[in-house]
């Protein structure tokens, strides 16, 4: 069995190939760019002979996990996670974009054999709830591939470390920076006992600033709103999201107090107002009598100062509930400033998506890599001089 990764010029992000003599699957098929960064899909096709793929599985669905599928791939058979998948098809949808045709979904803990290669998937911590390590099994070699993974979530991290297997011949580090320091990490209970507190201490508008398909972190925004007997408010974009995630996300479909909102104005003909009139819903007009808890993002400048227009800000919030990796971009920066600028308090409310060094010691201690490959070289040297009786490769071809 071979491994070989497609890196991007950053070296962040990657596609992952894993082939024997007769079958060649790829780990994800997206790439995440930096701000800076020009990524030439032509570029790639040279350098990549994507026709002879035979499967596609994906760790999660994420735009930065699959943005090559659904043209360079689409031909080709694609796995993944149930309801990230449904998530998936929603956003393609509000966007009208190319769909991504799934051939099936994981069952956690049961393979899927492609060829000579069999997938097992396992549940995992991920801020989109339904992610997944992948065991990759051929030619009498096992590789584990991490993709996004965290112990500082909802579900309890010693489970998801029982049902993994004791020995594999190369382990996959996933993208995120790893937290290189043996401490404990900010849980998303802990973020919703310091939200609550936050909305509790406030008589105006609480606003939090977050990441689409940030699931994890909307489901703690939510119970953190409801703790104080506010309405929770989703966009359509993301209210499309979250109905699509059923009974896993706070939607305006099954759950009575969330509603969704427009920011801007269709036709009442618009494929985008009749999903709004689908939907449990409130108007502008409507919002200036609410307590409300509304989730929002860098783009709504327009929409908020309209807002703010009806209703005076008076004791209001805005939590930045972002990545630490996206706090710092102009946009957001800007943003913040926007919302202090209209007297807002603004506050930032974070847990890592991302496993720290506890949750790697541990992850290493349960599956007995023979070696570390990571997918982001820079991590290399702390993970060479952590784990000095394991071989660290930071070469982008590995015969298992």
């Amino acid at each position: 069995m071979n491994l070989k990764i497609y890196r991007s010029s950053e070296q962040k992000n990657a596609i992952i190939e894993i082939s024997t003599s007769k079958t060649k699957i790829l780990l994800d098929g997206g790439f995440n760019l930096g701000e800076n960064e020009v990524f030439h899909l032509a570029d790639l096709q040279k350098e990549y002979d994507f026709s002879n793929t035979d499967a596609v599985f994906l760790s999660h669905v994420m735009a930065d996990y699959m943005t090559l599928v659904p043209d360079l791939l689409e031909n080709v058979p694609v796995y993944a996670g149930r309801m990230t998948a449904g998530v998936s098809a929603s956003a393609v949808k509000y966007k009208s974009e190319k769909p991504c045709n799934f051939a099936g979904f994981y069952k956690n803990g049961v393979p899927i054999v492609t060829g000579d290669i069999a997938v097992t998937p396992y549940l995992v911590d991920d801020v989109l709830f339904d992610g997944y390590l992948l065991l990759i099994e051929a030619d009498g070699k096992k590789v584990l591939y991490t993709g996004d993974y965290r112990a500082n979530g909802r579900k309890r991290f010693e489970e998801i470390l029982k049902g993994l297997p004791k020995k594999v011949d190369v382990l996959i580090c996933e993208r995120g920076e790893i937290t290189k320091e043996d401490v404990n990490l900010v849980t998303e209970r802990a973020v919703e006992e310091q939200a609550a507190e936050r909305i509790g201490g406030k008589k105006g508008p609480v606003f939090v600033l977050q990441d689409l398909t940030d699931f994890d972190r909307a489901a703690t925004m939510y119970f953190a709103a409801k703790r104080n007997k506010r309405v929770f408010l989703e966009d359509l974009y993301l209210s499309q999201l979250a109905c699509a995630a059923g009974d896993a996300m706070p939607n305006p479909k099954g759950w009575s107090d969330v509603r969704a909102y427009l920011t801007a104005g269709y036709k009442e003909d618009h494929f985008r107002y009749k999903m709004f009139t689908e939907l449990p819903r409130l108007t502008k007009s409507e919002l200036v009598t609410q307590k409300y808890v509304m989730c929002v993002r860098p783009t709504m400048k327009k929409f908020m100062k309209s807002l703010f227009q009806l209703r005076k800000v008076g004791d209001g919030l805005m939590i930045n509930a972002l990545p630490e990796e996206s706090s710092g971009s102009t946009a957001v920066q800007e943003f913040l400033s926007f919302a202090a600028g209209k007297g807002l308090e603004v506050v930032t409310l974070h847990s890592s998506g991302h496993a720290d060094a506890m949750a790697l010691k541990a992850l290493v201690g349960t599956v007995k890599p023979a070696k570390i490959v990571p997918v982001s070289v820079q991590q290399v040297p702390w993970l060479a001089k952590e784990y000095a009786g394991i071989p660290v490769l930071a070469q982008d071809t590995v015969k298992v």
